[in-house]
C-alpha cells in the first residue's frame, strides 16, 4: 500500500477534505510513526475556520493537519539510534535550531529558526494519517503507564506546564485559571499539585459540564461570569487580596483585564491564549503602581513534556476525563464541528 488517507486543508478558506496522500519517505535523521491517536487541537480548529493570522499557511498548502499525536516507530533513518521501531513514542511539533539564546535558554518555542525548520501539521505534514514523519529530536519515548490516547495529547499539557514554569507557586497562593477548556484545566490540577489554594476556575453557562469536570478533577471554586462577578467573588475568596497568579486562557479581551482586576499587587497575570483583537488596558495603574507582570506562553519546552509524561505516568495528572469524543479519521468533519459547537472538550480521531 503506497498511499494512506489524511486530514486535509487544501485551500485558504473555511473547512477541511478527507483525501489520499503518498505515504511519506524518511531521511536518515527521521523517524516514520504509525499514528494510534491524533488529537484536534485549538490551532486546527482556527485553521478549520480559516481565522485571520493563519494566511502564512496559505503557501504550504495542500497540507495535512494534526500536531497531537501519539504511534509506534515503524521505520528510523539510518542517523537514529535512539528509537527503534515498536517504541511508543509521542513528538513535539517543532525542531528549533538548538544553538541560539532563546535554544540553549529552554525556550525552543522563540527560536527564530523554528518557522524556516518547519513545524508538524502547519508547514509539515502533520498527524491526521496513518503515518507521519518525525525529525528524531522531537521524540519522547511514552511510559508503559501511559496510554497512546493521553501520550497523543501531551502537546496542550506540555504547553500548560510550560505556563506553570513561567511562576512560582507556593503552597497556599490562591490562583485563578480564567476559562475551562483542556488546557485551562490541566492549568487547575497542576496548579493543585504545586500546592496552590484555592484554585479557581471560571467559564460560561454554555461551559456548565466543563465547570464541573474542572470541580471534580482539581478545582476548589468554580464561578459562572454570567451569574456572578470574577473579581468580587475572588476578592471575597481571598479576604480582599485577589489571587497571586491569574492564568488567562479564555482568549476573551474583558477577561484579560478581568483577571488583571483581580490579581493581587505584585502578582502575575500568565497569558495562554490569542486575542482577535488588541487590548486596551490601563498600563499606569495596574501595572506600574501596582507591580503587576503580564507574561506570554507560546508552546512547551523539552523539560514540560517530560514534566506531563511522568505526572501521566505517576496517575496524579489526569487526562483521558477530558477526552470526550473518539471518532475514526474519515469522520474528522464531525469532530471539528463538535469543537466548533462547544460540544466536545477534547476529539480525538483514530487513523
Amino acid at each position: 500500500m503506497s498511499t494512506q488517507q489524511a486530514v486535509i486543508k487544501a485551500e485558504p478558506k473555511p473547512g477541511i477534505t478527507i483525501g489520499d496522500i503518498p505515504i511519506p519517505k524518511i531521511s536518515p535523521d527521521e523517524v516514520l510513526i504509525q499514528v494510534k491517536t491524533a488529537g484536534i487541537c485549538g490551532t486546527d480548529v482556527h485553521i478549520y475556520e480559516w481565522v485571520p493570522s493563519y494566511e502564512f499557511l496559505s503557501k504550504f498548502m495542500p497540507v495535512v493537519l494534526g500536531h497531537e499525536f501519539s504511534g509506534e516507530v515503524a521505520e528510523v533513518g539510518s542517523q537514529v539510534s535512539i528509537f527503534h521501531p515498536g517504541d511508543r513514542v509521542t513528538s513535539e511539533p517543532g525542531q528549533s535550531c538548538g544553538h541560539c539564546t532563546f535554544c540553549i535558554t529552554g525556550k525552543p518555542t522563540l527560536c527564530d529558526q523554528r518557522l524556516s525548520l518547519g513545524r508538524i501539521g502547519l508547514e509539515k505534514n502533520g498527524a491526521m494519517a496513518k503515518y507521519v514523519v518525525c525529525h528524531h529530536s522531537l521524540l519522547h519515548k511514552i511510559p508503559n503507564e501511559v496510554s497512546f490516547e493521553e501520550a497523543a495529547i501531551c502537546e496542550p499539557v506540555a504547553v500548560a506546564f510550560n505556563a506553570l514554569e513561567q511562576v512560582n507557586i507556593f503552597p497556599g497562593a490562591p490562583v485563578v485559571v480564567l476559562g475551562c477548556g483542556y488546557i485551562g484545566i490541566v492549568l487547575a490540577q497542576g496548579a493543585k499539585i504545586a500546592g496552590a489554594s484555592p484554585v479557581i476556575v471560571t467559564g460560561l453557562s454554555q461551559d456548565k459540564d466543563r465547570l464541573t469536570l474542572a470541580k471534580s478533577l482539581a478545582a476548589d471554586l468554580i464561578i459562572n461570569v454570567e451569574i456572578e462577578d470574577p473579581v468580587e467573588k475572588v476578592m471575597s475568596m481571598t479576604g480582599g487580596l485577589g489571587a497571586a497568579i491569574v492564568f488567562e486562557v479564555s482568549g476573551s479581551t474583558k477577561s484579560f483585564n478581568k483577571g488583571l482586576e483581580m490579581l493581587q499587587k505584585g502578582g502575575d497575570l500568565v497569558v495562554v491564549a490569542t486575542y482577535p483583537e488588541n487590548i486596551i488596558m490601563d498600563v499606569t495603574q495596574k501595572i506600574v503602581r501596582e507591580m503587576k507582570t503580564v507574561r506570554g506562553v507560546l508552546g512547551g519546552s523539552k523539560v514540560a513534556w517530560s514534566r506531563a509524561l511522568n505526572l501521566m505516568a505517576l496517575g496524579k495528572l489526569k487526562v483521558t476525563p477530558l477526552i470526550t469524543h473518539r471518532l475514526p479519521l474519515e469522520r474528522a468533519e464531525e469532530g471539528f464541528r463538535a469543537c466548533i459547537e462547544k460540544k466536545a472538550l477534547k476529539v480525538i480521531l483514530l487513523p
